[in-house]
């Protein structure tokens, strides 16, 4: 078996960190989840540079792509980020800019049956020389019972063993690691719980809501809002007597 270790330590060792993660998803929890992971690694003294996904990942999903997107230019003011790539064989180049490869937190692992014959390990590191540190920090599973076809377990089980370390976000995480590919897993915090507070006031600071909300108020970050929701956030305001601001998804903004 695989043993855990500490995943998020200084090391000398490593120059460039490439970060494998959701950060291209118009979603606030994604692009902030990136952000504290990234915010970490740099604190360590390592460069970072977030991997983008290939052209075969998420191929519908223009706005992903869009470089205009709050979440992209969010990410590409703080790192850098990779070309984009067209085919395995550019994929394969990363290996010579990167000597660690981190696939950060979030549901990168919620493993429909037959996706990864859709759309390839991207998300497990196949493309990874085997000589480089291949390490997962709070992946998730999305669910606590593995979702993948027996083709999927059968891959899952192969990359995953090539990992230096692997920890979960959510405790169900372990098990489903230890079911499918027989080694363990470390549960951890997301990253965004290893980020300071005075790092969210800075964000908070340069924040462009800032400039048209000057009163006190309630803020509602609601990714699928229902009737009960908005009744327990009116019943919040009228006992506070504050107007209440709701947030869903950033493409919905």
């Amino acid at each position: 078996m695989v043993q855990s270790q500490a995943i998020l330590v200084p090391c000398e060792v490593w120059d460039m960190i490439g970060i494998c993660g959701y950060w291209f998803l118009t979603n606030y929890g994604a692009a902030l989840t990136s952000w504290a992971l990234g915010q970490q690694i740099k604190k360590f003294g390592y460069e970072v540079v977030f991997i983008d996904i290939p052209s075969w990942i998420f191929p519908t999903r223009l706005d992903y792509r869009d470089d205009n997107s709050p979440s992209r230019r969010f990410i590409k003011n703080n790192f850098d980020t990779t070309n984009r790539f067209e085919n395995h064989r550019d994929l394969y180049e990363l290996n010579k800019k990167c000597d660690c490869f981190l696939l950060g937190s979030d549901q990168m692992w919620n493993w429909r049956d037959g996706r990864y014959c859709e759309e390839g390990g991207f998300f497990l590191f196949d493309y990874v020389d085997n000589r480089k540190k291949i390490v997962s920090y709070a992946t998730s599973f999305g669910e606590s019972v593995f979702k993948g076809g027996e083709l999927d377990a059968a891959l899952f089980e192969r990359y995953l063993n090539r990992f230096d370390a692997i920890s979960v976000r959510e405790r169900t995480g372990i098990s489903i690691v230890n079911d499918i590919a027989r080694v363990s897993a470390e549960h951890v915090l997301d990253p965004v719980f290893l980020i300071s507070q005075e790092e969210y006031r800075y964000l908070e600071k340069n924040s462009q809501m800032n400039e048209s909300l000057k009163d006190k108020y309630i803020l509602a970050y609601l990714l699928q809002p229902t009737v009960d929701k908005i009744k327990i956030i009116n019943e919040i305001s009228a006992y506070y007597g504050l107007k209440w601001i709701a947030l869903g998804d950033l493409d919905k903004q």
